[in-house]
C-alpha cells in the first residue's frame, strides 16, 4: 500500500484527501444526474 501512496505525493495528495474529494465528486455528480432526470420528467 505504501507504493500506491507514494504515487500520489508528487501531486500534493495523500490517500485520505484523494478519497474525500473522490466521494465529494461522486456525490455532486449523482445529485446533478438526479436533478436533470427530475427536471426532464417534470417538463414532459
Amino acid at each position: 500500500m505504501a507504493d500506491a501512496a507514494d504515487g500520489l505525493l508528487p501531486f500534493g495528495w495523500d490517500v485520505a484527501g484523494f478519497q474525500k474529494w473522490t466521494l465529494i465528486y461522486l456525490g455532486v455528480s449523482s445529485l446533478a444526474f438526479v436533478l436533470v432526470w427530475v427536471v426532464g420528467y417534470l417538463r414532459r
